[in-house]
């Protein structure tokens, strides 16, 4: 929340009628034309207040430690401590121009006497973020582009008035120094994703954006939380695969089904980024996890097929994270945009792949890497197996895979231990070119094999919850039973002390009436 007033107060003087300030007095409001900016240094103040925030205090996150400021040795804490922890990234990490020196105490020294220009010896957040955004614009990094507005030179020359504009338009005089994108026909959501308004139709593929191609934050986010625990050789990583496969196996059967492993997942994403950022990440990827499950659950010998046994769970943890980034290329072309959105089908059709192959050929797949128009034709035509014109998350993974193993690189490596795809060895050292039909049938049956499989899982599973279903029924229908028992013998023994109350009383009125006729016969027998 503190880097929503910096980012308001910032965007609310880039109209005609406002003034260069800081303060929020003099116009409290937003314009349309200024809103497409506010997000834009929406974004750049809460990045930078979660780089604040990790030097503030000594550690990630809002505590109490936290004093709202930084101090000389704070930063130069955090330039050290940061750099080899795990469980903090790294402030020269979040690709600020202005601190990609600070990767040690003597670099972070140096930065904190820039920020410092008062010389007050601590650094507010509201000078943290000024610093930043001077060195982002004096760098010319797309970030910097969009954050260099010249505000004096958007005055209107009817102050009583803003002019009316559409949001990512600039007035009829734009300053030289007006980022690129403003004079564009492209604006910017929250969700990262680009709209393009109708004039001009085309935008300009240089314009700079905010999310570059390649695997998502989120997706970084997700693996961190498994990472630490998949390495083989590192005792660390085993004392804590141990703790973490015990609270995964809560009833200590020795055996984790599709629905412990997912439970198991948000309790990890939970614990490493907290409550709501865990659940975010947990939701998002959910669908890679049933994939990641039947690829582990058969590994090890006499593995059972259901299940994925102690054995499996280390290459298990492997599969979470290469299914999940995966799925994390393939959200990016799904829709039309990176991330999950409501435009996403969960299926690829041959225009969405042909538009935004670009965007995933970072990602470290074999078959992603720079392809042209050409040969993107040719990888979807194989993706698409069954000829059906849209290309699935399970085709997708089946491919990409297929592909890696081919390769032989160290990804490929690891996932030939899958048994569907362990046969694919001997085409590693020459590589084939198969007969694109039987490539396609081969691709068809297997798919059917999995959808048999999963089915069966799934039926499974619905069968595992209605008997639970009705063991808790017949539990309860026990409850009640002994409950209604209970209520009848204690009915039953009130009934037997009113009855012996009533014999109490009925002798007691026998007796009483025997000792009246006595005495009055006593006195008519003296009298």
């Amino acid at each position: 929340r503190p880097a929503y007033l910096l980012a308001f107060n910032r965007s609310k003087a880039l109209a005609p009628t406002q003034q260069a300030t800081a303060s929020s007095t003099s116009d409290d409001y937003l314009t349309k034309r200024e809103f497409r900016l506010f997000f834009v240094n929406l974004v750049f103040h809460v990045l930078a207040l979660d780089c604040f925030a990790i030097v503030d205090g000594g550690g990630a996150g809002v505590d109490a430690g936290d004093d709202r400021r930084i101090s000389p040795q704070e930063l130069e804490d955090a330039a050290v401590t940061t750099s080899s922890s795990a469980s903090s990234p790294a402030i020269s990490a979040y690709g600020f121009a202005g601190l990609k020196d600070a990767k040690d105490g003597a670099g972070a020294a140096k930065v904190f006497q820039k920020m410092d220009a008062n010389g007050g010896g601590i650094v507010l957040l509201d000078e943290f973020c000024a610093y930043l955004i001077a060195r982002e614009m004096a760098a010319k990094t797309d970030m910097g582009k969009e954050l260099d507005v010249d505000l004096s030179a958007a005055k209107s020359p009817t102050p009583a008035k803003k002019t009316k504009s559409s949001g990512g338009t600039t007035p009829k005089k734009p300053s030289s120094r007006q980022p690129p994108s403003a004079t564009k026909s492209s604006t910017t959501t929250p969700g990262g994703k680009t709209r393009t308004k109708k004039k001009p139709t085309v935008a300009d593929p240089a314009a700079p954006q905010f999310r570059k191609p390649g695997p998502s934050a989120d997706l970084k986010l997700f693996q961190s939380a498994l990472e630490p625990l998949i390495d083989l050789k590192d005792p660390h990583a085993k004392k804590d695969r141990a703790a973490a496969w015990k609270n995964a196996d809560p009833n200590g059967n020795g055996m984790l089904s599709l629905a412990e492993v997912d439970s198991w997942v948000q309790t990890a994403l939970v614990a490493t980024h907290r409550p709501f950022k865990g659940k975010q990440l947990y939701k998002l990827y959910r669908p890679s996890y049933i994939l990641a499950f039947d690829a582990a659950k058969s590994l090890a010998d006499g593995g059972n097929d259901d299940y994925v046994t102690k054995k499996e769970f280390r290459l298990l943890l492997a599969y979470l994270n290469l299914h999940a980034d995966l799925f994390d290329a393939f959200a990016a072309i799904d829709g039309g945009g990176p991330g999950v959105d409501a435009n996403d089908d969960r299926r690829i059709s041959r225009d969405e792949w042909m538009k935004g192959h670009h965007s995933v050929s970072t990602y470290d797949w074999a078959k992603l890497h720079k392809l042209t128009d050409a040969e993107a034709a040719t990888v979807f035509d194989a993706m698409d197996a069954d000829g059906g014109g849209m290309v699935l998350l399970n085709e997708w993974c089946d491919y990409l895979i297929r592909a890696e193993v081919r390769a032989g690189t160290a990804t490929g490596q690891l996932l030939r231990k899958i048994p569907k795809y362990s046969s694919l060895e001997d085409e590693v050292a020459a590589p084939a070119k198969d007969d694109g039909a039987a490539e396609k049938a081969r691709m068809k049956e297997e798919k059917r094999a999995a959808a048999k499989a999963k089915a069966a899982s799934e039926a499974k599973l619905e069968k595992e919850r209605i008997s639970a279903a009705k063991a808790a029924k017949a539990q309860q229908l026990e409850e009640e039973r002994i409950a209604a028992e209970k209520a009848a013998a204690e009915s039953k023994r009130l009934e037997k002390e009113r009855i012996a109350k009533e014999k109490a009383a009925a002798k007691k009125r026998i007796a009483a009436e025997k000792a009246s006729k006595a005495d009055k016969l006593e006195q008519e027998r003296l009298e």
